[in-house]
């Protein structure tokens, strides 16, 4: 009997230091000078300076001329949002999200899931002169975020322990367990509350949207919540219209085959 050859492992030396700084950079909370992202990679700049040259011409990276720092674009979340999938959920969310912005007074903003975080990928500024909101290409670990506690919540167990075993903040089976709990309390409610772990002040609502073929969650619509004097529309207002809004989205892509 013919044995099995094993895979042959292909390398690319130039493409893979691309990937490497763009991992590299979506992972950073600030920017990173050429000598950081060197020193974090274990490359010289010599080996990176056309790579990121060339990544900045292309529009994937930015630099900051005042600190000489790089970061990421929106190139990458542009490109994906091109994708049917995506543009038919831009196409029917924004209107709504619009509208619920308008209600309560608050930014709101559509996060989806990426590995192990969520990533803001359309947001609503608050109409008011003054207010909170999150800017889109945002990521964060996703059991951080309220956008992540909703995608996690109502998504199937097996899928989700996926997860948990690439987020290093539920290392432990007693940490696991308890945010199990939190997750299971956040459905059974049907919204996620929960304090900001980024921003005082700010009060994370969340729900899911859910495919309407299969059920399937694949993005949550949030409000960044903030206590404002003389706001009319209370926390528990604001998060029943969230439920409305949610609810309303899945209910217009449902007409899409596609989901």
């Amino acid at each position: 009997m013919k044995t099995k050859e094993p895979e042959q492992k292909y390398s690319a030396p130039a493409l893979e230091k691309g990937l490497d700084i763009i991992e590299l950079l979506a992972r950073s909370n600030s920017s990173l000078t050429l000598a950081e992202i060197g020193r974090a990679l274990s490359r010289s700049k010599g080996e990176l300076f056309r790579m990121v040259l060339v990544l900045s011409q292309r529009g994937y990276i930015q630099k900051d001329e005042q600190t000489d720092g790089y970061h990421l674009t929106d190139h990458l979340l542009n490109l994906g949002s091109r994708s049917l999938r995506f543009a038919s959920l831009l196409e029917h969310a924004l209107p709504v999200m619009r509208s619920l912005s308008g209600r309560v007074s608050q930014s709101c903003h559509l996060a989806v899931l990426s590995g192990a975080e969520a990533v803001v990928i359309a947001r609503i500024e608050d109409p008011d002169f003054l207010g909170f909101s999150v800017r889109v290409g945002y990521r964060h670990s996703v059991t951080q975020m309220g956008s992540g506690c909703a995608i996690l919540a109502w998504m199937d167990p097996a899928s989700r322990e996926e997860i948990f075993k690439a987020v290093s903040e539920l290392g432990a089976a007693k940490a696991r367990k308890a945010f199990v709990r939190e997750l299971e309390t956040h459905r059974s409610k049907g919204w996620v509350q929960r304090a900001s772990t980024v921003t005082d002040g700010v009060t994370d609502l969340s729900v899911p949207i859910l495919s309407p073929a299969s059920h399937e969650v694949f993005a949550a619509l949030s409000v960044p919540y903030i206590a404002k004097r003389g706001h009319t529309v209370s926390i528990e207002e604001v998060a029943e219209n969230l439920v409305v809004a949610g609810k309303e989205i899945t209910r217009l892509m449902s007409v899409n085959s596609g989901f």
